[in-house]
């Protein structure tokens, strides 16, 4: 044999040698990620082998393996949001698999790696954002049982959430004490439009493609302009991570209540896709007997929700979404009334690193939203839409974070109730926000230019700090002023309800108004005992000028009383708010929650109606993961509030308190069975609140 031959032959053999010696000596580990607190499992952690690219995701029970392992010595990582970094002691691996490994996870006393960004329009660990942010997540909302964005919030205190059962159920919310129509709706940062009186129905947004919602209360104009008086819900949507992942649930209820819900994700190289679906439906409820009107309107409705993501390269992404949704009510009110309402937006976003100081992010926003009323003699349409052009661009120097956006808009009203059929106005907007570090304390500062079609120019300035003197103790304030532009209905829009059975109106548009302003102090403690324990306080206090209030003009021989809108009123609101939390016995947690909340009309010394000085909120839940059981038990308190009733007398409403209780059981390693109580003890008082009394479901869930 030659030379070349044997080298040859020596150099195959030495080859299939080390290939066959890697395949025989590869080896699998495996084991389980679970909580330190209570043993439960941890879904979703990821997995790693330091310094390699070998890594698996835990599954619904907290297992993993990651397989095909060379012998050798390896640490292994384990990271997921709301836990410290794991890493365990060295093991050697040899010919034989691993899978006895059991892995704790500590919780992060400030759940560290919970990322927030409404509060500054940058990316912050929620322990390090200067602006005191309230995150609701999704194991949270599922938790609830809720079917909409109006019901997650019911359960947090300082919000309050308004029931209107005439329009079949509307949820509005209020923060810090002040009006509906002061509290900016976000989804992905972007605005809900299809206010009704100044109220934005929370039951339309479903919650099934919600990865977590951002609370920033306070006046937040210096960021987001008008309508953030109050504060800012920013309702985040989730982002498909694995390669495949499904969850289904349905029940029913009391009332014929039926709800089904459905969402898929994958994940394939770069690209990802996730679309989730669910439909409504239940039967109104007449809580007045005496008259034909019902209570609350029965109504069906369809929600469907896409977002696709593509990761182009390390530096740079694209991204799209779009939701539909659709709803008919039926009632009756001095005759039958049908309401239609359909409403949907597209968005498309890139998002890209420019390096490690800085990133720059450009975003289009389309929505849609059509009401459309028929009552016999009555019929309304109203058609708004909005477009919407943002970018922004963030920039770390030194110890500051800069931060530069714009923002330019178009609204549009359609209507059979306006004169000239339809109506526009536009919005342009700079703002500039500066952060900055130093060892125990930061500083915030921001200013924003509105120029708007109708007003012109309104500046929103704003200052803050964050103080850390330890890693327990958070001490946060600031200074801020908001602004709310009258909206298309006080402006232009003729409101004819004279063919209602009951207190019969009709309400002029004013073109002549000016925007309301507001100034607002907030004060927040936060003190991290450990993981298990958690207290914060927060202190706040608005002043309000100029306040868009209705002005009643007369009484004609029918009945119908006639109103208009006018800047009239200066106000203000403050308060004291609580949260707690505390786990104790390994498998239970308690929440609680207090509001303290005193407003004043200064123009008339009156508060602002239906506005409880006192409100509490409490609840416990529990996880036995062993036999798969879990559940909670919720309370809630409405303290006295002054109320004006149906005839327009002014009274005292008394206080009253519900209780609510969610059970469920695993029955199979992907389904659960639950069972739900709202309502336990069946409080009802139609004179003053629109409930209809206890009601059940029962219902399945596959995960």
């Amino acid at each position: 044999m030659s030379y070349h031959g044997v080298v040859m032959k020596f150099t195959i053999t030495i080859i299939f040698s080390l290939f066959f010696t890697v395949l025989v000596h590869a080896a699998d580990i495996s084991g389980r990620v679970l909580s330190a607190i209570n043993g439960s499992p941890v879904i979703g952690a990821n997995v790693t082998l330091a310094g390699t690219r070998w890594g698996a995701s835990t599954d619904n029970q907290g297992r993993f393996v990651i397989k095909k392992i060379p012998p050798g010595e390896y640490t292994i990582n384990v990271d997921y949001v709301g836990y410290k970094l794991q890493s365990s002691p060295k093991i050697s691996l040899g010919n034989d698999d691993i899978d006895t490994l059991k892995l704790l996870m500590e919780e992060d006393i400030y759940l560290s790696s919970d990322i927030v960004v409404t509060g500054t329009r940058t990316k912050r660990l929620i322990k390090d954002s200067p602006v005191t942010t309230e995150v609701i997540h999704a194991d949270e909302i599922r938790n609830l049982g809720a079917e909409n964005v109006g019901q997650v919030l019911e359960e947090r205190a300082g919000i309050i959430i308004n029931q209107d059962g005439v329009r079949g159920g509307l949820l509005s919310a209020q923060l810090q004490g002040l009006n509906d129509d002061h509290t900016l709706i976000l989804i992905d940062g972007s605005p809900v439009i299809g206010r009704i009186a100044g109220q934005l129905d929370l039951s339309r947004i479903s919650v099934q493609n919600i990865d977590r919602i951002e609370i920033v209360k306070g006046a937040a104009s210096s960021l987001y302009g008008s309508e953030a008086v109050g504060g800012v819900i920013n309702i985040i949507t989730k982002e498909p991570e694995k390669s495949f992942e499904y969850f289904a649930n349905a029940n029913i209820g009391s009332y014929d209540a039926k709800n089904a819900k459905i969402d898929l994700s994958f994940a394939r190289e770069n690209t990802s896709f996730l679309t989730t679906g669910e439909t409504h439906r239940a039967d109104g409820y007449d809580l007045d007997p005496t008259t034909a009107n019902t209570t609350a309107d029965s109504y069906v409705n369809y929600s469907i929700f896409g977002k696709v993501k593509h990761q182009v390269s390390d530096v740079y992404s694209l991204q799209a979404s779009g939701n539909y949704f659709t709803q008919r009510q039926e009632g009756f009110d001095g005759g039958l009334r049908i309401t239609d309402t359909r409403t949907w937006y597209v968005s498309a976003n890139n998002d890209w690193v420019l390096n490690n100081l800085s990133n720059f992010k450009f975003r289009l926003y389309h929505t849609s939203y059509t009401k459309d009323i028929n009552r016999e003699d009555v019929h309304v349409l109203n058609i708004e839409d909005l477009s919407r052009a943002d970018l922004i661009y963030n920039r770390v120097i030194a110890n500051h974070i800069l931060t530069f956006g714009s923002e330019g808009s178009y609204n549009t009203l359609q209507s059979n109730r306006l004169e000239e059929g339809s109506k526009a106005v536009q919005n342009a907007s700079l703002y500039v926000q500066d952060e900055i570090f130093y060892k125990w304390i930061e500083f915030n500062a921001g200013l924003r230019v509105d120029y708007h079609s109708e007003f012109n120019w309104n500046y929103s300035p704003k200052i803050g700090f964050l103080i850390k003197p330890d890693d327990k103790f958070r001490i946060r304030g600031s200074l801020s002023s908001g602004f709310r532009a009258p909206n298309f209905i006080e402006l232009y829009l003729d409101l004819d309800h004279s063919g209602l059975t009951s207190q019969p109106y009709i309400a002029y548009g004013n073109p002549n108004l000016t925007p309301e302003t507001s100034t607002s102090i907030n004060l927040g403690l936060e003190y991290h005992a450990s993981a298990q324990t958690v207290f914060k306080l927060n202190a706040f206090h608005n002043t309000l000028k100029n306040m868009i209030n209705s002005v009643f003009l007369r009484t004609n021989s029918d009945g119908v009383q006639y109103y208009t809108y006018e800047n009239l009123a200066s106000a203000r609101t403050r308060g004291l708010e609580f949260d707690g939390m505390l786990r104790f016995w390994d498998f239970y947690r308690l929440t609680a929650g207090y509001s303290y909340l005193e407003t004043l009309d200064l123009s008339s010394g009156k508060p602002f109606f239906n506005r409880p000085k006192h409100s509490a909120r409490l609840k416990l839940d529990w996880n036995y993961d062993q036999p798969g059981f879990s559940g909670n038990l919720r309370w809630r308190y409405i303290g006295e509030r002054l109320y004006i009733t149906m005839q327009g007398e002014e009274v005292m409403a008394p206080w009253y308190a519900m209780w609510f209780v969610r059970l469920k059981q695993r029955v199979l390693t992907p389904v659960s069975v639950f069972f739900e109580v709202n309502n336990i003890f069946d409080y009802q008082n139609r004179d003053y609140v629109a409930l209809p009394g206890r009601i059940f479901f029962v219902g399945i869930e596959i995960n």
